[in-house]
């Protein structure tokens, strides 16, 4: 499930540009498939956007979820 967008709190905030489902139906679509984001329809949001969106970027793993090998 995804989470609520900001612009339907109640402290507000803007819009989405590309609704999330859509970016979760790319980020299906490439694994799927096995493209490279670069490569991605013109029915789904820019490469870059889903890309971005999956990268973490600013995030930082939690400890937890961090496996170790044996």
């Amino acid at each position: 499930m995804l989470p609520v967008s900001a612009c339907r709190l109640k402290t507000g905030g803007r819009p989405e540009k590309w609704h999330r489902r859509e970016i979760a139906d790319a980020i299906r679509y490439v694994v799927d498939n096995g493209i490279k984001w670069r490569a991605l329809p013109a029915d789904y949001p820019p490469w870059q956007t889903v890309s971005t969106t999956t990268s973490g970027a600013g995030t930082r793993p939690e400890p937890s979820a961090l496996s170790v090998i044996s």
